[in-house]
This record gives C-alpha cells, sequence and structure tokens, in this order.
C-alpha cells in the first residue's frame, strides 16, 4: 500500500463536508447560493469578502439563524505579490445584539508578539513601527474599561458608547476566558465572525458552527444577566 494517498476530488470534498453539516443539524448550501447568504451583510465587511464561494450551511440557535459562508479572497502584499486565502465566517443574527464595532485579537499580547514588537524599534526595522503607529492613529483602539480584554483585543467603532454597547460584559468575558482568536463585525441585529487561520474544509467548518452558540450567548446577553467577574 503506498505511503501517499490520493488527493480527494473536489466532489468527494464537498460530500464530506456535506455529511458533518448535515449531522450537525445544519443544512447545505451549495457554493453557487452562497453568495446570497452573505449579500445582505457586505457592506459591514470592509475586508475578507470572498470572491469565490465555496459550500456553506444555515442552521438555528435558539430559534435565531445563522449561516456559514465559506471561499477564497486575494490578499496584496510586499512588493504587490497576491496570495490567495481561504475564509470562513459564521453570520448569526439576534435583536439583541446592538451597537458598532469590529474587534480583533492584539498580536503584541503574546509572548512571541511583544518580543517583535520591540525588536520594531531597533533600526533598520523601525520603518515598519513608523507604519504601524500611523495605522494606529488613523484607526486609533478603542479603550472599552475592561484591562483584561482591553490588553488583549484592539477595538474599532464610530465612539466608546457604541463599542461598549455592541461588546457587552458578558462577550469581553467570554473573549478572554477562551482565549478567543479571531475576527468580529457587530452591527445592530447581526454578529458576523472569521475564523482565525481557516480553511475551506470540515475541521473549520464545524468549528465554526461550534462558536455560534458560545458567541451568540456572549453577545445578544445583556449586561445585567451576565455581569464581569
Amino acid at each position: 500500500m503506498s505511503v501517499f494517498s490520493k488527493p480527494k476530488t473536489r466532489e468527494q470534498h464537498l460530500a464530506e463536508i456535506s455529511h458533518a453539516v448535515t449531522a450537525l443539524g445544519c443544512s447545505v448550501v451549495p457554493p453557487e447560493m452562497s453568495y446570497a447568504l452573505l449579500a445582505p451583510h457586505l457592506p459591514k465587511l470592509e475586508h475578507a469578502v470572498p470572491e469565490r464561494y465555496g459550500m456553506g450551511a444555515v442552521g438555528k440557535v435558539n430559534e435565531h439563524k445563522f449561516a456559514i459562508v465559506t471561499g477564497e479572497y486575494r490578499e496584496r502584499h510586499g512588493k504587490g505579490k497576491v496570495r490567495v486565502r481561504d475564509v470562513v465566517l459564521a453570520i448569526v443574527e439576534h435583536p439583541n445584539i446592538q451597537g458598532t464595532a469590529g474587534l480583533y485579537r492584539d498580536w503584541k499580547h503574546s509572548t512571541a508578539g511583544a518580543i517583535i514588537d520591540k525588536l520594531l524599534w531597533i533600526p533598520p526595522f523601525t520603518i515598519i513601527k513608523m507604519l504601524q503607529v500611523a495605522l494606529d492613529k488613523k484607526m486609533p483602539d478603542i479603550v472599552i474599561g475592561e484591562p483584561a480584554f482591553d490588553s488583549m483585543f484592539k477595538v474599532h467603532s464610530e465612539s466608546l458608547a457604541l463599542a461598549q454597547q455592541a461588546v457587552p460584559p458578558a462577550a469581553r468575558r467570554y473573549l478572554v476566558e477562551s482565549n478567543f482568536d479571531g475576527t468580529i463585525v457587530a452591527r445592530p441585529g447581526v454578529l458576523i465572525y472569521k475564523l482565525e487561520g481557516a480553511r475551506s474544509d470540515v475541521e473549520s467548518i464545524t468549528a465554526a458552527i461550534a462558536a455560534v452558540r458560545p458567541l451568540l450567548e456572549a453577545f445578544a446577553a445583556s449586561s445585567s444577566d451576565h455581569p464581569m467577574r
């Protein structure tokens, strides 16, 4: 028997995803229909909008709808080079989700990130640090007021009030305690979660589905229901 396995065909790949999605109680959405799941929310997304769509899924958590969208987008970096990246997005709807904010993990919070940040102050890397400082001034990080949360995440919003409303105390606690790593966009009535380092495969799609319930419970809860501990 050969030690090298034969690559799966596209049909086998889609069938594998379909089986896993169905086993989790969700309905499968074929690639040609996945755009329709994301289309109403495209104005809320600035980055990671798929240019090519893969298998999607729809389901419900406590009667509230969610959708999983997969696909690919092109990312430009370094001297105009283009890299194709997979993206997996979870879109959750709930009337209790309010405010406006985008948040993501602050890479400098990790030990490796802190070391790299210090190295950026050493020539010739200072030019990178200058660009980073300029970007931070253009999109300042909003300080929510919870030290543990603020040290781990960068938050962008039109105001502190909208950011605090979009990321309520229960959500801050969940993100810190779960060591959350991903990107979230919150708008009135909807939450969009981008899975970090995702691939359009069974593991990433099932991980996105598994993340829906705790995210919904955290972001749709009122602050009085889940105080920060």
